[in-house]
């Protein structure tokens, strides 16, 4: 089962040549959660899109309003890493 999420989620991976595993280690979130967002068996939270929003070069707005949430997020929470560019190190 996909979902719009799931769906626009694959593209984004896609479009910055990014696997699974990659946005795994670089959101710091479970290969797992990956896995089930992308299989749309997951729908995504604030919490997960602010730590994945960095990877993907995107706003944490832009996903929020991608996935449908409201845009009550903590600007002040920390995500795993200011930049994406710790994936190049992988």
């Amino acid at each position: 089962m996909s979902t719009p999420f799931a769906v626009i989620l694959q593209g984004l991976m896609a479009n910055r040549g990014l696997d699974r595993r990659a946005l795994s280690r670089a959101s710091g979130r479970a290969e797992s959660t990956i896995n089930r967002l992308l299989g749309g068996t997951l729908q995504p939270t604030a919490e997960v899109l602010q730590d994945i929003a960095p990877t993907l070069e995107m706003s944490v707005a832009d996903l929020l309003i991608i996935a449908g949430l409201p845009m009550d997020y903590d600007l002040e929470r920390p995500g795993p890493w200011r930049t994406s560019q710790e994936i190049e190190a992988w």
